[in-house]
């Protein structure tokens, strides 16, 4: 079966390389009709074009065309292929289309709204209807069909509405009897269009006949929609084949992926009738062996299932579809190859390498994917004469010790004099009973006026408002502020109002602490009387001071009685991320002391970390590179401390809660996070163990740990701290070592201000919410549950390092189970 695998791989290659590849792409949305426009075409069908460039594929594209267009469109693709002769031909159409009588209609721009009337003009052409009667009962007859008069009529409504049908639209199966299908060609035919029936175009009552996808053989035909529905998500179509169209799946595959996300609203309709398998972009077959090196002291010797090496040795790799670089790895170390003729050659010097048993594999990565392939693991015993040199291991440095404080000696609120709040007070003064003519509301019957202040405690702020509403003047003066107890304040004064001729007409002593007043003065005479509006707002500034024993003045604020760090403050932000990760850990320490509980506990067998409250900035500044634009920055308050887990869950933890270990990577040990579990698959592990999966926004909280750089190590990361793809460093940083698999659990020194590891890197962590966009600023608490697909959060083994940003976001299927997809806990204390 092997043999077999290889052998196609083999072909295939030959076939994706040697051959080209050609794509007719039809899009039709801009119609005036009734069909109604289709306002995304336009951009599917670019979605479309630039994911088969990206896999080989010559492009003819067509857009909003009318019915000649459209067929001539397909002719001269037709005759292109047959001058080409492609070994692969993908032909897709997005836009309006309809079933009648059996067949599958694609409509142009110009279908008219009704064929009624000319089906009726044929109908009454006696002469026309002769004819085809003649060939309808000839066509009986062939078929030794005996047919009634009612059989006859029938057939012959039905010919004309075909050709009418033919003339106005793009039938599809004039498209399918154009494919060849010899030469063992590939052809993919994918139909984005409503399967509706369109009896309606002729008047007559819709029929709701359900036509099956047709079985050619040479070719797969998928429409994106049952028999008699109508397709509603053009775009979820695309950019699904767009994300999918690089993996590893062959078309059968990746259909059945796309249909998975389709399925909220429709179901696809496939018909696989090809020879082989066929993938859009063929893995990447590496073989490998070791071999002698003529004229070297150098040995290779094959005992049973193991290479004994000698010396210098060389390995002839084998690698189908051509890479873009090969190489070996021995105990982390890449020993890069060199291509040979048809071959790739790598030289490994054993005499720097200890006398063991090692297990070495080649690689292979292309730039198309991205993607890093492994040959089946070469077991080789190296025996040099030489001695293995011991190696000393680093001295541990004791951490210095840190001086302890009691619960009482940490200060959890500020002091009055330290708090500083913001006052805005309105002033509005309007006529609303008028002698002379004027009626409310007009801008000469009012007046505002608005002053803003800072104050602290016990701070009197005195001011002054002359203002004219029509013909009357109003004075206040005297008008003290004063901020009491929490935040209260005080406003005190006096109002008068004056005629024309400076007499006092009336006053009042204005005595409030509420947020909204109102007080009224009268007028003798004609000029009415004036309404004063008082309307006062207090906010409480981000107080700098000293709390939970931090001795430096910092940002924090009030929320709801509790005074919380303010990590979104200009202030915070402005510090270097080395003192943001020294004050968030203090914080959290002291934290913990003022409330009596532990920074580290474990629960049901995992280690857990205390994630003390505050305000953060969610997603990303518009400067940071590689910037997502789902990314928008918002602040966020975390007003209840939690536990987070220490680690990602391990195959172990999940192997004693749900007695299995599905993980894929089990040579990496049973501290190593588990992994192919799905969305779903994590709610059961909750819900056997009391625990919860993090919402995205305390996920991005305790990831931060203080910090508001793309990474909670600071600016950047490298292979030696974080576990991703380090063959494509963040920022232009250095490459480094990709492991291509998971690593134990706290294994790298990536440790964030709150202890906890590998929130970047190693396995995605699935998140409690849904994946939407962002919306509000300053809200406490967001869990977004109105998406269609799950959130993935920190990045993985597999992926470029940009990913593993502690903004970057990711959706996910909630049945998918791949890899590199895992799991971390939170418990509520």
């Amino acid at each position: 079966m092997k043999k077999k695998i290889v052998f196609l791989l083999f072909l295939a290659a030959i076939f994706l390389n040697a051959q080209e590849r050609m794509a007719l792409i039809l899009g039709n949305g801009k119609y005036q009709s009734h069909h109604g426009i289709l306002q995304n075409v336009s951009k599917d069908i670019e979605i479309m074009k630039k994911a088969l460039e990206s896999v080989g594929f010559s492009i003819f594209l067509g857009k909003d065309m009318k019915i000649q267009e459209m067929k001539d469109k397909v002719e001269n693709f037709i005759q292109e292929m047959e001058k080409r002769n492609p070994k692969v031909v993908v032909v897709y159409y997005a836009g309006h289309g309809i079933q009648v009588d059996s067949k599958q209609y694609l409509l142009p721009l110009d279908m008219p709204d009704s064929l009624s009337g000319k089906l009726q003009e044929n109908l009454n052409n006696k002469v026309l209807v002769d004819v085809v009667r003649q060939n309808t009962i000839k066509s009986f007859k062939e078929k030794k069909i005996r047919p009634s008069e009612a059989e006859i009529a029938g057939e012959i409504r039905r010919c004309f509405k075909e050709s009418l049908l033919r003339e106005n639209s793009l039938a599809t199966e004039d498209i399918l009897s154009r494919l060849d299908t010899i030469d063992k060609r590939v052809n993919i035919v994918i139909l984005n269009a409503c399967r509706k029936n369109g009896d309606a175009l002729f008047g007559e009552m819709q029929q709701g006949e359900t036509i099956q996808a047709p079985e050619i053989q040479g070719m797969f035909v998928a429409y994106t929609t049952s028999p008699g529905e109508a397709a509603y998500n053009h775009t979820i179509f695309a950019e699904s084949f767009a994300n999918f169209v690089k993996e590893d799946m062959t078309v059968n595959k990746l259909m059945k992926a796309i249909g998975k996300k389709l399925s909220e609203t429709q179901r696809m309709d496939c018909k696989d009738r090809l020879d082989d398998e066929f993938y859009f972009l063929w893995p990447l077959s590496v073989n490998a062996r070791p071999v002698e090196i003529s004229n070297t002291q150098g040995t290779v010797k094959k005992q049973e299932n193991s290479w004994h090496l000698k010396g210098t040795a060389s390995f002839s790799m084998q690698v189908i579809p051509d890479p873009e670089k090969v190489y070996l790895k021995v105990r982390g170390k890449d020993i890069y190859a060199q291509k040979k003729d048809k071959e790739w050659v790598a030289t490994l010097d054993t005499t720097t390498f200890a006398n063991d048993t090692y297990s070495i594999l080649a690689y292979a990565s292309r730039k198309e994917d991205q993607k890093i392939y492994a040959s089946s693991a070469m077991e080789c015993i190296i025996q040099n004469p030489i001695p293995e040199s011991p190696v000393s291991p680093p001295a541990l440095v004791p951490s210095s010790p840190v001086a302890r404080k009691t619960q009482e000696e940490i200060k959890t609120s500020p002091t009055d004099e330290s708090i500083v709040y913001s006052v805005t007070l309105t002033l509005l003064a309007s006529v609303y009973d008028c002698g002379n003519g004027w009626t409310n509301g007009e801008d000469r019957n009012s007046d505002t006026k608005t002053f803003s202040y800072e104050l602290k405690k016990g701070e009197i702020q005195n001011l002054q408002w002359s203002c004219s509403a029509d013909v009357v003047q109003l004075s206040v003066k005297s008008l003290s502020l004063e901020i009491e107890e929490k935040g209260r304040l005080k406003l005190v004064g006096m109002a008068k109002l004056e005629d024309s001729y400076n007499k006092v007409q009336d006053s009042v002593e204005i005595k409030t602490t509420q947020k909204s007043s109102e007080y009224l003065l009268n007028c003798q005479g004609s000029t009415g009387s004036l309404n004063i509006k008082i309307e006062i707002d207090v906010k409480t500034v981000l107080v700098f001071t000293t709390l939970y024993g931090i001795q430096e003045p910092l940002p924090y604020f009030d929320h709801n009685g509790t005074w919380l760090l303010d990590m979104s403050d200009e202030a915070w932000c402005n510090l270097t991320v080395e003192k943001q990760i020294a004050l968030a850990s203090l914080y959290q320490k002291n934290y913990a002391q003022s409330k009596g509980i532990p920074i580290e506990k474990t629960i049901s067998g995992i280690s857990m970390r205390l994630i003390p409250p505050g305000r953060f900035w969610m997603g990303s500044p518009e400067g940071e590179k590689d910037r997502g634009s789902d990314e928008k920055r918002h602040r966020v308050i975390i007003s209840k401390a939690f536990y987070v887990g220490k680690y990602e869950v391990t195959q172990a933890q999940w192997q004693a809660v749900m007695g299995n270990n599905p993980a894929y990577f089990k040579d990496s040990g049973s501290n190593a996070p588990v992994e192919q579990v799905s969305w779903n698959d994590c709610q059961k592990f909750c819900k056997k163990t009391g625990f919860k999966l993090l919402t995205e926004a305390q996920w991005e909280y305790a990831c931060r740990a203080g910090t508001t750089t793309p990474f909670n190590l600071g600016e950047n990361m490298t292979p030696d701290q974080v576990n991703y793809n380090g063959n494509y460093p963040y920022a232009g940083g250095a490459k480094g070592e990709y492991r291509i698999k998971t690593v134990a659990c706290g294994s790298l020194p990536n440790a964030n201000a709150w202890g906890c590891y590998d929130f970047h890197g190693n396995v995605w962590e699935w998140c409690q919410d849904k994946y939407q966009e962002y919306s509000g600023d300053n809200i406490s608490e967001p869990e977004y549950q109105n998406g269609s697909s799950c959130l993935l959060r920190g990045g993985s083994w597999l992926f470029n390092g940009y990913r593993c940003r502690s903004a970057f976001r990711l959706g996910g299927g909630p049945d998918d189970q791949l890899n590199n997809l895992g799991l971390r806990c939170l418990c509520i204390p």
